[in-house]
């Protein structure tokens, strides 16, 4: 096993690649726990660690957290997302939003932001001469 196979871009860990769901409708996605990230929950839990620690941190609150902090360092952008069937902007209030409120789409999106292949240099390589 060659383990430069294991191999990602860092620059698009951070910056995102853009996943499609449709030709209406993508996002674009950073990596999964990239160090803004990481940083980011880390400054946002403060205030909270002592709940969390004690097992007394309410659900709404782990979560509110959560989608803030991927809503500014993994779900950069979109197109094509609509709520209610009405286009909805992205903006990092309006994806904390949705990310807080809709579990699954939040489930979805860390699946992307943890898909190494997306990541990979080899498809960074590819993407660069088109």
């Amino acid at each position: 096993m060659d383990l430069n196979s294991f191999r990602t871009d860092k620059k698009l860990e951070v910056d995102g690649v853009w996943f499609d769901f449709d030709e209406d409708t993508s996002v674009k996605v950073a990596r999964g726990n990239n160090v803004h990230f990481t940083k980011l929950l880390t400054k946002l839990s403060k205030p909270v660690q002592a709940l969390a620690r004690t097992g007394n941190l309410p659900e709404d609150k782990a979560s509110e957290i959560v989608a803030k902090a991927m809503a500014e360092t993994i779900l950069l952008d979109w197109k094509g997302i609509k709520l209610d069937g009405k286009v909805v902007k992205y903006s990092v209030e309006n994806a904390a939003k949705i990310l807080k409120d809709l579990p699954d789409f939040r489930d979805l999106i860390n699946e992307l932001a943890n898909d190494r292949a997306a990541f990979a240099e080899e498809i960074a390589e590819e993407s660069k001469g088109n």
